[in-house]
This record gives structure tokens, C-alpha cells and sequence, in this order.
């Protein structure tokens, strides 16, 4: 019996989102240790680097994310071979990625640790380039990334445990992080082995390439806006205020991984929508915005109000000065959980052109205004400008859609934003007087409860007992 749309989606999203949670709270494990070990200003170095290098490893990633998966949604059989014509471009590109890394490490005016940690984290892009979680995301096995982003983390965090034992060991931490991956990449690769015939398919593989070329243009813009903070901030207020602003950054990358995972699980259902018939594109759209308030809500308004316990028990009492950046960055994290949702849709459009132009803008407007903001209010104004950039994003996206005539409207938010308030308050009242860990399950269960009793609950997140 084939399975239905919902189900389909509930499946895929908690076979991946279960997994990017289990990774996540293990990565915790590892980010807390090392800022608690490393301190501000070390810790500040290994978020430099990995800015540095996220950004060009989007070059790697950002078209094959959504658009591979695309194509091994539309046409499974030729997985195999795709991978592997796909796995051999990339891996030339990262290699060239590694060069200029390399470059930069040698003439940074910065100590031999700093110079030393760039060129071991740009490692990052050989298992990135032959990263295969777009595959399996095409093909809705996303049980096996899960599994595969849980290994990763494992493996990373107990390197870091054995090996970094002060700031002089701040060397290692790239190079777990580095093998956790390559264990990761060998783990999907081998069920992908078995059914390879030999074959690199180069034509489909350069027609991804060549389908993402906006696409990956749009993606370098739009880390410009992490990755400009990152660098303003250690140029103009130096490597410990990175530290902290990149501990509060790694919290948000949970609910980024969560929000990824969540359009991943509609893009396979947006896909296979039949000659793209607007009125079930609207429909499947509004579901998919309804899960993504209702599961980003409650974690911006609960991180608002435990933002200084949570830094400062997790990552240090010198880490709770980022409170209010923190707050900032869950809202603009809140905002990407919702033009997330309209950017699988113009990539299903093939309206990936238009994304030039918008990260163009909101990458600029970043500039100016980390440029504005952060000499006067430091790590705060970064966040202030991260904001601002995502709202752009969200209007401009919002609009694109309308054009195409995919119109949806606010009304998913309330019932979401109605719990959350009851949820604060409940919060309000216990965190004077309970641990914040305490606190936080609570809020989170009566945020749920208060969903339940107004019907709100996602249908695409229900469980089966609940539609019955």
C-alpha cells in the first residue's frame, strides 16, 4: 500500500530531523566542551576557520543540496551514476578550495595557531565534496542520513574528548571534525556501491552544475552574511568576541539543521506535484509553512527568555555576554524555518535566478550595517544586522512566490503564537525558581498541550493516533 503525502512527509522528517537532533545534542557535547576547554579566544580561532570554510564549501554544497536531490527525486534509477559523476567534479573543486585556503593560511597576519587551524579546517571540503546526503534525500531514505549525521558527531566529539585537553590543543579540533565526516561519507557510500554498475554519468552531473550556477551564486551571497559577521567581528573586536558570538551562532545551528530537515521532507512531495499544478502547490506550501511555525515559535520565544542560563551553563560563565546576540540570532533563525519553505518552491519552479539578486542584496545590506552597528554595539549589532538581512529574504521570497501564483497568508502563525504565550508565561514564572533545563521541559510540554487544545498541531506532523 503506498504511503499518503502526510505520512510520507512525518516519515521523512523524523527519520531526518530525529537524527539531526540526536547529532546536534551530541555536537552540544563536543562545542561545550571545547569552549570550556579552549576559552573564548581559541575557541574564536575554530569559528573563523569554519566560517571561512563553510563559505567555500558552499561552492560544493549549496547546488547539489537542493537540485540533485531534485533530479534523484525525479528519476531514481540513475542515482548511482549521478553520484559518482557528481562525486568526481566536486572533489576537483574542493581541492581547489583547499589551495586558496592554504594561501590564506600562509600570508594571514595572524599567530601560527590561527594560520595552522585555517589550513586544517579547509580539509572540511574533501568530505564534503563527497558528501552523498543529497542522494538519499532524493531517494526519501532519510533514515540513513540521520544515522550518518549521528556517526559523524560521534566520532568527532569522542576524538575531541581523548585529544583536546587545553588551548595548545587547539589543532585538533578541525581534524576530528574532519574524520568524524569521512566516517560518515564511508558509511553512505557502501549501500550505494552494491547497486553502482561502473558508470559516472559527467553530462547529468555538469547539467546539476550548470542548473545551480545561480543557485550556488545566490548560496555564496547569502553566507556572506554569516561569514561577514564572523570576520568584522574578529577585525574589529578581536578572536574572544568571535568566540562568543559563535558559541551563540552554534546553539542556532540546531534549529537550523531542524529547519533543513524540514523542507528536505517537502521537496521530494513539491517535486512530484503533477505539471505543477498551482492549487496543490498552495496547499502543500501552506502545510509546509504550518509545521514550520509551529516547530520554530516555541524555540525562539523559549530561547528568548533562558538565553543567559543557557550560555553560561553550557559554554561558560564568559560566554553569557553574547545573551543578547543569542536572542537576536533565534529570531533570525525562526525567520529561515519560513523562507526556507519558499525557496524549495522556486527551486521545484526552477526559479533559481532571482535568488542571485536577492542574497546579492541582503548580503550587501549586511555589510553596511555590521559596518554601522558593530563598532557601536559589538556582537549584538552583528545579530541586529542578521536579522534584517533574513527578513529581506523572507519579503522578497514571499513575493517571488506570489508572482508565480503561490499565494499563502498569515494564518498559520496564530494558533502557534497563541501557545507560545502561554508557553512564556508558564516559563516566566518557573525560572526564577527551578533549573533552566527544568524550566525548558516544561515550557516545551505546555507549549504542546496549549497547541493540542487549540487545534493546531500540524497535520503533517501529527502521529496516526491523533487522526483518528
Amino acid at each position: 500500500m503506498t504511503a499518503s503525502p502526510r505520512e510520507s512527509i512525518l516519515e521523512s522528517f523524523t527519520a531526518l530531523g530525529g537524527g539531526v537532533i540526536l547529532s546536534r545534542l551530541v555536537a552540544f557535547i563536543g562545542t561545550a566542551y571545547l569552549a570550556r576547554t579552549l576559552g573564548t579566544y581559541a575557541f574564536g580561532i575554530v569559528g573563523l576557520a569554519t566560517a571561512v570554510t563553510f563559505f567555500l564549501g558552499l561552492a560544493l554544497r549549496m547546488g547539489f543540496e537542493p537540485i540533485g536531490a531534485r533530479e534523484v527525486a525525479r528519476d531514481p534509477e540513475s542515482a548511482t551514476s549521478l553520484a559518482a559523476g557528481a562525486g568526481l567534479l566536486r572533489l576537483a573543486l574542493a581541492l581547489v578550495g583547499l589551495g586558496i585556503l592554504a594561501l590564506v593560511g600562509l600570508f594571514l597576519d595572524k599567530p601560527p595557531e590561527v594560520r595552522q587551524v585555517f589550513v586544517l579546517t579547509g580539509l572540511l571540503l574533501l568530505p564534503w565534496a563527497l558528501d552523498l546526503r543529497w542522494v538519499y534525500r532524493g531517494l526519501a531514505r532519510n533514515r540513513w542520513v540521520g544515522i550518518s549525521m549521528i556517526l559523524a558527531q560521534v566520532v568527532h566529539v569522542t576524538l575531541l574528548l581523548l585529544v583536546v585537553k587545553s588551548p595548545a590543543d587547539v589543532i585538533w579540533a578541525p581534524l576530528a571534525l574532519v574524520l568524524g565526516e569521512m566516517v560518515a561519507v564511508v558509511f553512505l557510500s557502501l549501500p550505494l556501491l552494491r547497486s553502482w554498475t561502473g558508470r559516472a554519468d559527467w553530462r547529468r552531473a555538469r547539467g546539476v552544475f550548470r542548473s545551480s550556477g545561480f543557485l550556488v551564486s545566490s548560496g555564496l551571497l547569502g553566507a556572506l552574511i554569516r561569514t561577514t559577521d564572523i570576520v568584522l567581528i574578529a577585525l574589529l573586536l578581536g578572536e574572544s568576541q568571535v568566540g562568543v558570538f559563535s558559541a551563540a551562532y552554534r546553539i542556532c545551528f540546531l534549529l537550523l539543521a531542524i529547519a533543513v530537515s524540514l523542507h528536505s521532507a517537502y521537496q521530494p512531495q513539491l517535486a512530484r506535484v503533477p505539471n505543477h499544478d498551482l492549487q496543490a502547490m498552495e496547499k502543500l506550501t501552506e502545510r509546509a509553512l504550518e509545521s514550520a511555525g509551529s516547530l520554530a515559535i516555541p524555540f525562539v520565544v523559549g530561547g528568548w527568555i533562558l538565553a543567559t542560563p543557557i550560555l553560561s551553563h553550557l559554554f561558560g560563565p564568559e560566554f553569557a555576554v553574547g545573551r543578547d546576540a543569542f536572542r537576536l540570532l533565534l529570531l533570525a533563525m525562526g525567520l529561515f524555518f519560513l523562507h526556507g519553505v519558499f525557496f524549495q518552491l522556486l527551486v521545484v519552479f526552477d526559479r533559481t535566478r532571482p535568488e542571485l539578486a536577492l542574497r546579492g542584496t541582503a548580503a550587501g545590506l549586511n555589510l553596511i550595517l555590521n559596518l554601522l552597528l558593530i563598532p557601536r554595539f559589538g556582537i549584538a549589532g552583528a545579530a541586529v544586522a542578521t536579522v534584517l538581512a533574513e527578513l529581506v529574504i523572507l519579503v522578497w521570497r514571499w513575493l517571488v512566490c506570489r508572482q508565480l501564483g503561490v499565494t499563502v497568508h498569515s494564518r498559520f502563525l496564530w494558533k502557534p503564537l497563541g501557545a507560545a504565550s502561554g508557553m512564556a508565561i508558564v516559563m516566566l514564572w518557573m525560572e526564577p525558581r527551578v533549573s533552566w533545563f527544568l524550566t525548558f521541559v516544561v515550557g516545551g510540554l505546555s507549549y504542546v498541550i496549549l497547541l493540542l487544545l487549540l487545534r493546531g498541531f500540524p497535520r503533517d506532523l501529527r502521529p496516526r493516533a491523533l487522526t483518528r
